[in-house]
C-alpha cells in the first residue's frame, strides 16, 4: 500500500508539473493532470507492489491475553509517552511568536527539553521491547509517527508568520499560480512542487498556506517510519521498529521546512530506503518514477537519483534476462555502469557551469579552487572537543562539529562489514553513487557562482556533498542493525544505559537540526517579525498608489511577499520588471541595500537605485538587530527626507525623494 501511495504522489507531481510547464494549471490543466494521473495509475500502479505483507500483518501479537506484568511494561509507558509528548507539544504552542528571532530555542522554555527527552526515552524503551513481551501491534508504530512529527514541526509551530526566506517566495508564487494558472518565467525546476501543491489545493481543498508549511514535515513523519520498518525488516534487523524509531539520532534539518529542495531530498531518502529491498524491474521502475518527480521538483537531487535508478533498473533486467542479453553482458558490465556513474558525477557541475556562463561568466580557471578544498578537508580530519558551555551543549556540539567525521568512520566500518560478510555487491550501487557525487561536489565547489551573493555561493556544492553522504546510509544501517541486535538481546544496566544514551542523541539531534544562537553558533538569520509587517504596511499606505522601491534585508522583503505577494513590481528604464523589494538571489536592488548598511546610507546611493527602477520615491528599512545599528541609524537620519520608528524603535523607515 505504501508503495502505491508513493507511486501515486510521484505520478501526480510529474503530470501536474509537466502540464504546468507546457501549459498552465487552470481548470483545463487541472483536468488534464488528474486524467493523466488516473490513466497512468490505472495501468501501472498494480506493478509497484513489492509483494510483501501489509504492515499490520508484520507484528501481530503472539499472546491474546495480556498479563499484568506486560501491561505495566508496555501500556503504562505508552500512556506516559502520550502525556509527556502532549506536554512537549503544549509547550511549543504556548511559545509561538511573531517577533523577529534567530532561533526557536530563544522562546521555547527549558522544560520542553525535559518533556521531549522523557517522551523519547519512553518511545525507544517501548520499541526496544517490541518482541520481548509480544503484546504490541501496529498501534504502537503510530507513536513513532507522532514523535517524528513532534520533532519535525518545531519551526512550523513556533514561527507564526513563517520561518526562513524561500517559503515566502514559494507561497507568493503559489498564490499567483492558483489565481492565474502560471507564474513567469516558467522553469522545469519547481514545476513538480508547484503542480503537486496546486493539485492538492484544487482537488482536496487544502489551503495553499498549509501545504507550503506542512507538506515536508507531515509527509516525512507519515512515510519514513513505515518505510523504515519495512526496509529494516528486509535487511534482517532483529527489531526493525526499534531501528526505525532510532532514525531520529540523525540530524534532520532538511525535514523541518517545506521547500522544493527539501521535498526532493525527502524523495531521495525514500529512494535510498526503497532501493534496499528492490529486486524486480518493477521495483526499480518505481524508483525511477520517484526520481523523475524529484527532478522536476529540484534537479539537484533528481538528476543523481535518475542515474541511480537507471543503474538499478539495468541491473534488474540483466539479472532477469541475462541469457537473452548474454552477448552484450561483457560490454554492459565493463562500460555501461562506468558511463552511468561518470555521467552522474559530471551532470550537476556541467549544468551549474553552463548556467553560470550564461548568467555571469565562469572563472578563468574553474578548477583553481581544488587545492583550497583539499587543504580545508585535511585541516578538518581531527576531532574537536568543545568545552565552553554546559554538558548538554558541549555534547551537542561534540556531535555537530565532528558529525561528518563520525558518520564517515561508521560508514567505512559498514563498508568493511559488508565486504567481510560478502554482501558488498548488494550495496555497491550506493557506494559508487556516493563516490560519483563526491567528485561532483569537488568539481562544483571549484566554480565561482558569481551570480549569487557571497554567503550563498557554497550552498549548491554543500547540498551535493550532503546527498553523497545520504548514499552512504545503507552502510550505516548495517552497523546500526548489528548494534540494535546487541541491545535488544541485552538486559539490565546494558540495555537501560544504551536507551538513555540514544535518548540523549535524539535530543541533541533535535537541538542542532534547528537554527541556533548560543556560545558556539549563531545562525544569524532573523525571522520576519510583526514589526516588519507593520513597517511594510505603512510604507505601502504612505506611497499612496505611487510606484516606489524599498531597500531592506531579505526578511523584510519576505514580509512584503507575505503581505502583497508578487504584485508590487516596478519597470526599469530598460523595460525590465523587478520586485520593488530586494531579493538576494536575483534582485537588482540588493547590492544597493548592502551598500547602505555596510558602507554608508546616503541619498546619492538610494537615488541610484530609484533611478534604476525609474521611481521618484524610495524607502530604507533598518532593523534594530543590525550589528552596526546605532551608527547606521544616525547616518540615515541625516541623509533622509523623513523617518518613522516602529515598535519602540525595533524598525526604522527612512523616506527619500529624488534629488
Amino acid at each position: 500500500m505504501l508503495n502505491i501511495v508513493l507511486a501515486f504522489v510521484s505520478i501526480l507531481s510529474l503530470s501536474s508539473g509537466l502540464v504546468y510547464y507546457f501549459y498552465r494549471l487552470d481548470s483545463i490543466g487541472i483536468f488534464l493532470s488528474a486524467a493523466i494521473t488516473i490513466a497512468f495509475g490505472w495501468k501501472f500502479l498494480p506493478y509497484f507492489v513489492l509483494g510483501e505483507e501489509k504492515l499490520a500483518a508484520l507484528y501481530e501479537p503472539a499472546e491474546k491475553k495480556i498479563s499484568l506484568k506486560n501491561w505495566l511494561t508496555a501500556i503504562l509507558p505508552a500512556s506516559l509517552y502520550l502525556i509527556f509528548s502532549g506536554m512537549a507539544f503544549y509547550s511549543l504552542f504556548i511559545s509561538r511568536t511573531n517577533q523577529a528571532i534567530i532561533s526557536p530555542w530563544q522562546v521555547i522554555p527549558a522544560y520542553f527539553f525535559v518533556f521531549y527527552f522523557l517522551a523519547s526515552l519512553l518511545l525507544i524503551y517501548l520499541t526496544s521491547q517490541f518482541f520481548k513481551y509480544k503484546i504490541h501491534n501496529t498501534k504502537y508504530i503510530i507513536l513513532i509517527f507522532f514523535h517524528f512529527f513532534l520533532s519535525f514541526a518545531v519551526a512550523v509551530i513556533i514561527y507564526k508568520i513563517g520561518y526562513g526566506f524561500d517559503p515566502f517566495i514559494h507561497a507568493a508564487a503559489l498564490k499567483v499560480i492558483g489565481a492565474a494558472g502560471f507564474i513567469a518565467p516558467k522553469t522545469i525546476y519547481y514545476s513538480g512542487y508547484y503542480g503537486l501543491a496546486i493539485i492538492l489545493h484544487k482537488l482536496f481543498f487544502i489551503p495553499l498556506g498549509w501545504i507550503n508549511t506542512f507538506l515536508v514535515p507531515a509527509l516525512a513523519a507519515l512515510v519514513l517510519p513505515a518505510l523504515a520498518v519495512k526496509t529494516f525488516r528486509s535487511e534482517g534487523h532483529e527489531n526493525p521498529v526499534f531501528s526505525a524509531a532510532l532514525l531520529l539520532i540523525f540530524p534532520f534539518s532538511f525535514l523541518i521546512q517545506t521547500t522544493p529542495q527539501n521535498l526532493a531530498f525527502l524523495i531521495a531518502l525514500i529512494v535510498i530506503l526503497l532501493g534496499l529491498r528492490a529486486k524486480k524491474p518493477a521495483d526499480f521502475f518505481l524508483l525511477l518514477l520517484l526520481s523523475l518527480a524529484a527532478f522536476i521538483i529540484h534537479p539537484l537531487a533528481g538528476l543523481p537519483l535518475i542515474f541511480f535508478s537507471l543503474a538499478g533498473l539495468l541491473h534488474a533486467y540483466l539479472a532477469k534476462d541475462g541469457q537473452k542479453l548474454k552477448i552484450l553482458m561483457p560490454l554492459f558490465r565493463k562500460y555501461i555502469y562506468l558511463l552511468i556513474y561518470s555521467s552522474s558525477a559530471l551532470s550537476l557541475p556541467a549544468a551549474f557551469y553552463i548556467f553560470e556562463k550564461q548568467t555571469a561568466g565562469p572563472r578563468e580557471t574553474p578548477l583553481a579552487g581544488l587545492s583550497e578544498i583539499f587543504t580545508s578537508i585535511a585541516a578538518n580530519l581531527f576531532l574537536s572537543f568543545p568545552n565552553r558551555e554546559n554538558i548538554f551543549l558541549n555534547f551537542a556540539y561534540l556531535i555537530t562539529q565532528n558529525g561528518a567525521k563520525i558518520f564517515l568512520l561508521i560508514a567505512l566500518t559498514g563498508i568493511g562489514f559488508a565486504i567481510y560478510q560478502k554482501r558488498f555487491k548488494k550495496y555497491q550501487a550506493y557506494f559508487f553513487m556516493a563516490i560519483s557525487l563526491f567528485f561532483s561536489y569537488l568539481l562544483t565547489e571549484a566554480l565561482s557562482f558569481s551570480f549569487l551573493i557571497n554567503y550563498e555561493r557554497s550552498a549548491y556544492s554543500d547540498r551535493i556533498l550532503f546527498l553523497s553522504f545520504m548514499f552512504l546510509l545503507p552502510f550505516i544501517f548495517l552497523i546500526f542493525g548489528w548494534y540494535v541486535k546487541k541491545i535488544t538481546t541485552s538486559a539490565g544496566l546494558v540495555l537501560y544505559s544504551n536507551l538513555i544514551f540514544f535518548a540523549v542523541l535524539i535530543i541533541a539531534s533535535l537541538y542542532i537540526s534547528y537554527p541556533r544562537y548560543d556560545a558556539y553558533f549563531n545562525s544569524r538569520g532573523y525571522s520576519t517579525g510583526a514589526c516588519d509587517l507593520e513597517a511594510i504596511k505603512w510604507i505601502n499606505a504612505d506611497a499612496a498608489g505611487e510606484k516606489y522601491i524599498v531597500l531592506a534585508n531579505q526578511q523584510v522583503s519576505a514580509g512584503a511577499l507575505y503581505e502583497f505577494g508578487f504584485t508590487n513590481y516596478v519597470k526599469t528604464k530598460t523595460g525590465e520588471e523587478i520586485f520593488n523589494y530586494p531579493i538576494p538571489t536575483g534582485g537588482a536592488l540588493y547590492q544597493y541595500y548592502l551598500a547602505m548598511v555596510y558602507d554608508k546610507p546616503t541619498a546619492v546611493r538610494i537615488n541610484k537605485a530609484m533611478n534604476l527602477a525609474d521611481v521618484k520615491t524610495g524607502y530604507f528599512v533598518l532593523n534594530k538587530y543590525w550589528f552596526e545599528f546605532p551608527k547606521v541609524l544616525d547616518e540615515a537620519k541625516l541623509s533622509a527626507d523623513s523617518f518613522k520608528a516602529f515598535c519602540n524603535g525595533q524598525d526604522y523607515v527612512f523616506k527619500y525623494g529624488v534629488k
